[in-house]
């Protein structure tokens, strides 16, 4: 009895290690378009359109617990082709269904947030799950300032 009742803690306290840390679970986000653009995340790089298995992290309201990123973003009016920006992604601490764990999380940026970074604008791109349109992430993105 008391050999069970110490596995059912060390359980328990392992479960809450895990949620507590933000390690238990994963949101994958579809970073999608545009096409081309190229995005650092975690020490890591890839390029459009690609899936990232992310940490959720964040605790709704916003924390610092956001991960730093950097997007080159494919825009042909570009000097280079290549729109450059950084900014933060928030990754909610969120219970995720099983419609939420299946469906695709896209990443977007749509034509007039790159103009509005064009325009020194700072933009705001989140997702939402598809099962309750809970809030899976926000990215918060500004375009990097050229060096004179």
């Amino acid at each position: 009895m008391m050999k069970i009742r110490n596995l059912v803690w060390l359980a328990s306290l392992a479960i809450s290690c895990l949620w507590l840390s933000g390690c238990g679970t994963m949101t994958a986000i579809d970073f999608a378009t545009p096409e081309g653009s190229k995005l650092q995340l975690k020490g890591e790089s890839y390029t459009f359109p690609a899936t990232v298995k992310i940490n959720q992290r964040t605790q709704r309201p916003l924390t610092e617990n956001g991960y730093p990123v950097q997007i080159d973003i494919a825009d042909t009016e570009s000097a280079g082709g290549m729109l450059a920006v950084s900014g933060v992604l928030y990754v909610y601490n969120v219970e995720l269904s099983d419609v939420d764990l299946l469906a695709r999380n896209y990443f977007r940026i749509p034509q007039e947030k790159i103009l509005a970074l064009k325009q020194g604008a700072a933009v705001i791109i989140e997702g939402f799950s598809a099962d309750a349109n809970k809030p899976l992430y926000r990215a918060v993105l500004g375009a990097k300032k050229e060096s004179n």
